[in-house]
């Protein structure tokens, strides 16, 4: 999760607009949310284990293509 708020710091420092900056930001947080909340307290919650995982996968994959297309512009 720190490579994500890494990445999301050099979005904002390239500037990304703040849509962008903020839909990343919810859509990792939700993912963290659901993740933890699965195997915090539930036996069987695979719903959020799954969800939690991909959208915290599918965050970095987006941050990581964006600050290539940021490296690729300048």
């Amino acid at each position: 999760m720190l490579l994500a708020l890494i990445m999301l710091a050099i979005l904002e420092l390239g500037g990304t607009s703040l849509l962008v900056l903020h839909g990343l930001g919810l859509a990792l947080l939700a993912g963290r949310l659901l993740h933890g909340y699965a195997l915090s307290f539930k036996q069987q919650f695979d719903f959020g284990r799954f969800w939690g995982t991909l959208l915290t996968c599918g965050v970095l994959v987006i941050e990581a293509l964006l600050c290539l297309h940021l490296a690729v512009l300048r």
